[in-house]
């Protein structure tokens, strides 16, 4: 997955490139939080999209996919900002 800047109204799209035998489950969090679809956020395989940007979407988003043979952890930082202001975005290693 790769951090993303994005202005308001515009969709956030992050996928959970994993492959594994049994096919892994994939859960995703915001924050350390379960990600629970609604109208504006649709997880369709391994892939989560937000619909609307808003600022309160911004944070850390991880994948979680695991099956019998083990887990594995994908993180990205989501930025959403208003339009009109621009900051700059640097990536934490």
């Amino acid at each position: 997955m790769t951090n993303q800047l994005l202005f308001e109204r515009q969709t956030i799209r992050l996928s959970c490139n994993v492959s594994g035998w049994p096919t892994p489950s994939v859960s995703w969090t915001k924050n350390g939080e379960d990600v629970v679809p609604s109208a504006r956020i649709n997880v369709t395989g391994h892939e989560l999209l937000i619909a609307q940007a808003a600022v309160s979407d911004s944070g850390i988003y991880q994948c979680l996919a695991e099956n019998i043979a083990g887990h594995v952890a994908l993180t990205a930082r989501v930025h959403v900002e208003l339009p009109g202001i621009m900051t700059l975005f640097v990536t934490l290693r």
